[in-house]
């Protein structure tokens, strides 16, 4: 999606202006919710509308820390890893077929 580059592709120091100025700072909040939706991380999804709307606070002082540190916006996977914690029994054996299927792939070259 050409949000999603365009919030990754900024420079530093326009991450961090972004994250200090309280109304533009909601950018990112935009970012972590339609990002963890694409990658179907709906537990993540939770957690962003949980901290990101009712304690915006969070948000606002973890993306300042986390662009200076990583230049990179604060997620929640990582700190959950990559599953975001909750996953539908589906989606869980749709995973495992892929992988399956990939080991049996390289298995045959």
């Amino acid at each position: 999606m050409a949000y999603k580059k365009f919030i990754e592709g900024l420079s530093k120091p326009a991450k961090i202006v972004l994250a200090i100025i309280p109304p533009t700072s909601l950018l990112f909040l935009v970012y972590r919710i339609l990002s963890d939706i694409l990658d179907k991380k709906w537990g993540l999804v939770v957690w962003d509308g949980v901290f990101g709307v009712i304690l915006g606070i969070v948000f606002y002082i973890f993306d300042i820390i986390s662009i200076i540190k990583n230049n990179a916006v604060f997620s929640f996977a990582a700190w959950f890893g990559d599953d975001g914690g909750i996953q539908f029994e589906e989606e869980k054996k749709e995973e495992a077929k892929e992988e399956n299927v990939v080991e049996v792939e390289e298995k045959k070259e």
